[in-house]
């Protein structure tokens, strides 16, 4: 990330505590301790790299570092801001025959400790309210109101006053959060979106013959649903036309339970008659009477 400086800070630094090779071996914090106090008095903020670059680390050191960490740690699926000894030990001796300085494992702790706070600290300046940082540009604006209780709380936010982090990226991949919660958009089911005109519902009730149901209440100017129309009772005809129960007897014996079954009634036995013909075979009267 490339940032071109846009804007010229209002404050001025006295040039005697800008002496960068006194400064060269003493830690940042106390660097920045030697004149963070002067800003509020309207001294000028230095360039970005003032407060990153010093000694063996460069821009670029710190470029190949990132890449080689990286790349271990996709290899090794080490996980964490942790880094392990081991894969210290192994980025120090590439480092060291790339660029051709000497490095040692603690050194590469050290600086990679430092790229971490440098990560926490520049995530927390963007989020202040009227902070400005552009992500295309790198170039981060804020009004001086904005910017003092900032540099009050941190002096080393000072180091993002113009431009936002080069190494934000990579940064943000070595020590953003890797597990982000991705939930999905809420179903939302709209039982009735549309309304429907009082002319279009006339329509709907109105045969084409002109003859037919109409609505049997007054219609409001729009509804979500058409009133169903009052349909007159009908009697239906369960045996046919022409059909008659008058005379008609249900062959049904359970329809009354209570009177239980019924059989037909037994023939009463008569004594025997002496009209009677004493052949069976005959029929012919045994009555001497004569007709």
């Amino acid at each position: 990330m490339s940032c071109k400086i846009m804007q010229e800070s209002p404050i001025i630094m006295q040039e005697s505590t800008l002496n960068k090779a006194a400064m060269a071996d003493m830690p940042l914090t106390t660097t920045l301790a030697s004149f963070i106090p002067s800003l509020e008095m309207g001294t000028k903020i230095p360039q970005q790299g003032f407060f990153f670059y010093k000694s063996s680390w460069t821009a670029e050191v710190d470029s190949l570092l990132l890449s080689l960490i990286i790349k271990t740690k996709e290899m090794n699926k080490w996980s964490g801001s942790v880094i392990p000894i081991p894969i210290l030990e192994e980025v120090a001796e590439v480092l060291t025959k790339e660029v051709g300085v000497p490095f040692t494992w603690p050194q590469l702790y050290e600086r990679f400790q430092n790229l971490e706070e440098r990560h926490i600290l520049f995530d927390k300046v963007v989020k202040t309210n009227g902070v400005y940082w552009n992500a295309n540009t790198n170039v981060v604006m804020a009004p001086e109101q904005v910017w003092k209780p900032i540099l009050k709380e941190n002096k080393l936010a000072a180091a993002y006053y113009y431009c936002g982090d080069p190494e934000f990226p990579r940064l943000r991949l070595l020590f953003g959060p890797q597990d982000i919660k991705q939930e999905s958009a809420p179903l939302i089911f709209n039982i009735s979106d549309t309304t429907v005109p009082v002319e279009d519902l006339n329509l709907m009730f109105k045969p084409l013959d002109g003859v037919g149901m109409a609505p049997t209440v007054e219609l409001s100017v729009s509804v979500s649903s058409p009133p169903m129309p009052k349909v007159p009772k009908m009697k239906r005809n369960l045996f046919g036309d022409g059909f008659t129960n008058v005379g008609s007897q249900s062959n049904n014996e359970d329809m009354d339970p209570r009177i239980g079954k019924k059989y037909p009634p037994k023939p009463k036995k008569f004594p025997p008659s002496n009209l009677g013909s004493p052949h069976g075979s005959s029929c012919g009267s045994s009555n001497t009477h004569k007709y």
